[in-house]
């Protein structure tokens, strides 16, 4: 008890004595904005304090000083795109007498917003920021108002297209959120009797393991799964043990293509057809082929193109006319284009096409196909878009071909990692 009356003693002459001294108006030397993308990517904005020679910021006294203070960012233009909830501010006094906003919460809205020029973008404050700086043992208080905080942050945060490309590779870069996407939704009744709604997922989802001492070792899965599970369109592959070759360059920087080897399963999505799986291939950015943006300021990521071979071993299968299990292979390409058109629809493609060497599963040696085109409409205020998707071509297990038209909600590529 003597202890804690003996804690209030001295925050009260603490804060008696930052009383006693009447406060400064604090003046801006300079301001810096700059994108932090270690571990989670981050705007830096930097005010630069106008202090007298040989004085320091005292970056002890601050949070106490500033405890119920509460930052946001602001958008004079399009305020209503950014979410509170979602998106924070944080203020850090830092080295060289600068006063740090940290603002964090990065979708791909908020990305685009940034980079356009008419935004207005800035941060508030609910109060004066107060702090203390010293030399020696001469101290001064200071105070910087909300006004200059808002006018010294104004116009500021502009996302260049090299930080745009900086925040796309934090996030993993254009591979890795191709290889991370979530979608859910219903499939309409079609005109049959009796037919009904189905509800379908659809998703890609790769995770580096945290056990692996940073050896390029990763899971990877993914599958399109209906509440309807004999559908001819429905998969699950799940690869526990994928290992890429290709991943940092001579500089430290990752590079723009993989090389992956990888062992797994895969079957239809009750796995009455199953079969254990190898692959090796190749996945690369290739340039941007057409560019529908009509001006507006989108993050454009590089399409993905994905190259290689398949080595499996059926354990069960389920077709039609009965036959031994295979053990064959196949070559295969995929490619992955995410199209972001005018300010808020986005187009996806993902397609794929392969051969099979089998004479049972592919005896007119045909090059089968599945492809999937998806219309998307940003929600404001959320990390969703409503999805018209449309998928056609053969089950690249079972092999059945199908159509399905799907309605849903897509997952913001950048709230993934």
């Amino acid at each position: 008890m003597k202890s804690f009356f003996l804690f209030l003693s001295t925050l009260f002459i603490y804060c008696n004595s930052y009383a006693q001294v009447p406060a400064k108006t604090a003046t801006i030397a300079d301001s810096d904005f700059k994108m932090n993308s270690i571990g989670t990517p981050e705007l830096n904005i930097d005010l630069k304090l106008a202090l007298p020679d040989d004085f320091l910021l005292d970056d002890e006294d601050f949070f106490d000083l500033n405890s119920g203070y509460v930052a946001l960012l602001q958008s004079k233009k399009f305020g209503e795109l950014i979410n509170p909830d979602l998106v924070s501010v944080e203020i850090s006094p830092a080295a060289g007498n600068i006063l740090r906003f940290i603002v964090t919460g990065f979708s791909q809205k908020l990305s685009e917003l940034i980079a356009k020029d008419d935004a207005g973008i800035y941060i508030t404050i609910n109060s004066n920021i107060k702090f203390s700086a010293y030399k020696g043992g001469e101290k001064l208080n200071y105070e910087l108002k909300v006004s200059d905080v808002e006018k010294f942050t104004s116009n500021k945060i502009i996302l260049t297209d090299a930080m745009q490309e900086e925040l796309i590779a934090a996030k993993g870069g254009s591979i890795f959120m191709s290889n991370n996407t979530f979608d859910f939704g219903i499939l309409p009744k079609d005109n049959l009797e009796g037919s009904k709604i189905e509800f379908y997922a659809n998703f890609k989802y790769r995770s580096e393991y945290s056990f692996s001492d940073n050896l390029p070792i990763f899971f990877y899965g993914e599958g399109l799964l209906t509440t309807n599970s004999d559908d001819t369109l429905n998969y699950l592959s799940l690869y526990p043990m994928s290992y890429r070759f290709a991943d940092y360059d001579n500089s430290g920087n990752r590079k723009n293509f993989d090389l992956v080897a990888q062992l797994g399963v895969e079957g239809n999505q009750k796995f009455t057809t199953y079969r254990l799986s190898g692959n090796i291939y190749w996945q690369g950015l290739i340039p941007n082929l057409i560019n529908l943006t009509m001006g507006e300021d989108r993050l454009r990521l590089k399409p993905v193109l994905k190259a290689g071979a398949k080595f499996y071993k059926e354990y069960e299968n389920n077709r039609l006319v009965e036959s031994e299990n295979e053990n064959s292979n196949q070559i295969f390409g995929e490619l992955y284009y995410f199209v972001p058109i005018k300010k808020i629809y986005s187009l996806i493609l993902d397609a794929n096409a392969f051969y099979d060497f089998s004479d049972t599963l592919n005896p007119d040696e045909e090059i089968m196909y599945n492809i999937s085109i998806t219309l998307g409409v940003d929600i404001p205020n959320t990390d969703f878009k409503t999805i018209f998707k449309y998928v056609e071509g053969q089950n690249g297990i079972t092999y059945q071909k199908d159509q399905q038209l799907m309605i849903g909600l897509m997952a913001d590529l950048f709230s993934i990692k």
